[in-house]
């Protein structure tokens, strides 16, 4: 009903959330493979791999198939770590409030198709649209 759920107690080992995600349903591998770590670097090529907040967004929406479901397992988060916290939005409610307070700006978004594009040679995204 919420589309988020919080699991506790999961073991804070590699594998673990992908032997949780088959539990689940079949796990489709992306560009990353079936899981990846998301750790900071000196040298990211990705906002994800710095400790910089990282405002609302949707992961792989670049894809043809984007994952209906994604997973997070936070292996370790001590005192000496900074940042990593998550923020969660219901896009589903965010969509039900744009389409009473604005129905003519849902009806369009809703209407005119538009494509993500991945180019890791632009610092910042770019949707490019059809309109």
């Amino acid at each position: 009903e919420r589309g988020v759920v919080l699991v506790h107690g999961a073991p804070a080992e590699p594998g673990a959330v992908t032997r949780l995600a088959r539990r689940i349903g079949p796990v489709q591998p992306q560009i990353y493979g079936e899981a990846w770590d998301v750790v900071t670097s000196e040298r990211a090529i990705n906002l994800a791999y710095t400790g910089e907040p990282l405002g609302p967004h949707m992961d792989l929406c670049y894809y043809e198939s984007p994952p209906g479901l994604q997973l997070l397992h936070c292996l370790r988060f001590d005192e000496s770590i900074a940042g990593g916290e998550s923020t969660l939005i219901d896009a589903f409610a965010v969509a039900r409030a744009l389409r009473r307070s604005q129905p003519r700006a849902f009806a369009d978004l809703a209407r005119i198709p538009a494509t993500s594009l991945k180019d890791p040679s632009m610092t910042q995204s770019w949707l490019m649209s059809s309109c």
